[in-house]
């Protein structure tokens, strides 16, 4: 039981973080990121 609450507090974790990021990223623009890849 221990492990599975582990597992899912870090699931959590990482998906605040990363919708953290996708905010950032949409909040920075796509165009930034097309002259930086393209």
């Amino acid at each position: 039981m221990a492990r599975q609450q582990a597992r899912e507090g870090c699931e959590k974790r990482l998906f605040k973080i990363f919708e953290r990021c996708a905010i950032f990223l949409a909040a920075a623009g796509p165009r930034k990121l097309r002259k930086t890849t393209f």
